[in-house]
């Protein structure tokens, strides 16, 4: 199955772990684009100076700027990603982060949403994906992990946003099998032009991962031809690239 693979990381924040990425994306037969997301000053360092030996269908999306100094070299994407735990976004800080993003301007923004741990008080994840949804209703605003244990809530107060998408990067892995992955199953029922596909490496491989995401989408008669064409006319209107768009 051929997928773009909208959330992958740096195997580790330091050069090797850049290097275990290349050679990771070299080895992806399957794999026709990716994004390489950024959450600290460490991997936007690191990524900075090695920025030429990316392969061209590769799009970073560093860190939105929250007292993260982001060279230019990294925003030629225009898109930004928002870690409420990593960048202590508080309840009380959402009015700053769209105000951040504003300021910027971007192409899209990607929001995690993977609660866990036990710092609550950054466990706003749904709450910004809303906020910024509604404040910037032209920009697609991603949900990256679909929401985790809160996919339910996710889809409840989110569906009815247009310019909200999805991926299940790792939920896929973790939640296999639970209750929490079968959101995924109402979205390609009805809100398929806006599902992703994500794997969230190296915290998980993306093949079992596919294998998850079609074999419950047959479960309401689409097939991994159809699911794979529909994925990848999502992940191409939101990162247009030469490669994507032969496919």
């Amino acid at each position: 199955m051929r997928y773009f693979d909208c959330h992958l990381h740096l195997a580790s924040p330091d050069s090797a772990g850049f290097t275990k990425l290349v050679e990771y994306l070299g080895a992806r037969r399957d794999l026709v684009g990716a994004n390489l997301v950024l959450n600290t000053p460490d991997e936007v360092a690191v990524v900075a100076a090695r920025l030429g030996e990316l392969p061209p269908h590769v799009v970073v999306v560093p860190p939105l700027p929250l007292g993260v100094d982001v060279p230019a070299s990294l925003r030629a994407s225009r898109w930004w990603k928002v870690h409420p735990a990593l960048h202590e976004v508080t309840r009380e800080r959402i009015p700053e982060v769209v105000r951040a993003f504003g300021s910027v301007g971007g192409a899209g923004v990607m929001v995690h949403h993977f609660p866990w741990g036990d710092r609550l008080e950054h466990n706003t994840g749904l709450e910004l994906v809303i906020a910024l949804a509604r404040a910037f209703p032209e920009v697609p605003v991603v949900a990256t992990h679909g929401g985790g244990y809160e996919s339910w809530p996710l889809r409840a107060h989110t569906a009815r946003l247009p310019n909200v998408y999805y991926d299940f990067s790792v939920t896929f892995s973790v939640f296999a099998g639970t209750d929490y992955v079968r959101p995924w199953v109402q979205y390609v029922q009805k809100r398929r032009n806006r599902i992703l596909f994500g794997s969230d490496w190296p915290s998980a491989e993306a093949e079992p991962q596919l294998e998850l995401a079609a074999r419950l989408a047959s479960e309401v008669g689409v097939g991994a031809e159809d699911l794979q064409a529909q994925l990848l006319e999502n992940s191409r209107r939101l990162w247009p690239s030469p490669k994507t768009a032969s496919v």
